[in-house]
């Protein structure tokens, strides 16, 4: 399964669960000056244009204000991300989720 289709399942449920607790409009400031947005927590300037100057590389092409406001945005922008770094671009993927038994991510779900 292609990276762009993974982040919708299992794995983008336990990323969701670490760096943002499943909250779609969280922003984070980190102490070197960096925003992370959204669900996804998508970094500000590199993959979501942050303060509307258009200077820095916009890999998803979009604001960082679409991110939170729209969870399909958020999505699509982390496919993006996926597809271009694979789920390492999450460092808590690589701590917290890769080999591990994820399955109680959907547990009762059906799925």
């Amino acid at each position: 399964m292609a990276a762009n289709c993974l982040i919708i399942n299992t794995f983008g449920l336990c990323i969701t669960s670490k760096v943002s607790k499943y909250n779609t409009t969280v922003i984070t400031h980190t102490s070197d000056g960096l925003k992370y947005y959204g669900i996804f927590q998508v970094k500000g300037g590199v993959w979501c244009d942050d303060d509307g100057s258009k200077k820095q590389y916009v890999g998803c092409s979009i604001s960082c204000d679409d991110i939170l406001s729209d969870v399909k945005v958020a999505i699509k922008c982390a496919q993006t991300v996926a597809s271009e770094q694979g789920l390492k671009a999450w460092g808590i993927w690589v701590s917290d989720c890769r080999g591990r038994d994820l399955s109680s991510y959907t547990e009762g779900c059906g799925v």
